[in-house]
């Protein structure tokens, strides 16, 4: 599910509402997930502000 960064706390996530509506269209319809509905999320890369264990 494409999501972005929480700015109050870099640790968290929150859900890209508009994105995440072509990934469900997506699905519904059994079509490939866009890459437009990717392209920018957070990747599991938060450049040193998510700490680890």
């Amino acid at each position: 599910m494409p999501v972005r960064y929480d700015p109050a706390n870099p640790n968290r996530v929150l859900l890209a509402e508009s994105k995440a509506q072509q990934v469900w269209n997506a699905l519904k319809n059994d079509e490939p997930i866009p890459a437009s509905a990717t392209k920018g999320t957070a990747t599991g890369e938060a450049k040193g502000v998510v700490s680890a264990g």
